[in-house]
């Protein structure tokens, strides 16, 4: 919750939802502790969520433990693309909005 980099990209990760929901693309944030390095309560997700008007779900992740599946090299933040089925076609790798489309159920 510290993150400057994952605090920048809220915002823009909630405009991608906002941009393809309606095709049945999704978008969830994972938080993996609080501010305190304690695994985030419910009141911590939900002031993560209002502090960046998400309207996607935002999940206690505590310790990173599904995280950590598609996490490149321990850092933070990290973004992958997942089509169904969860494979994994892009992590971290500069995506664009263009590449969404491939996602989408």
């Amino acid at each position: 919750m510290l993150c400057g980099p994952c605090q920048d990209e809220a915002p823009q990760l909630q405009a991608l939802y906002q941009q393809h929901q309606a095709e049945g693309f999704i978008v969830i944030t994972l938080l993996g502790e609080n501010v305190y390095g304690q695994p985030p309560s419910q009141s911590d997700l939900q002031m993560w969520a209002s502090s960046f008007g998400l309207q996607h779900p935002v999940l206690a992740d505590p310790g990173w433990a599904a995280g950590d599946r598609f996490e490149r090299d321990g850092y933070i933040p990290t973004i992958s693309l997942l089509q169904p089925g969860a494979k994994v076609l892009l992590t971290d790798s500069g995506y664009a909005t263009s590449q969404v489309p491939m996602a989408l159920p």
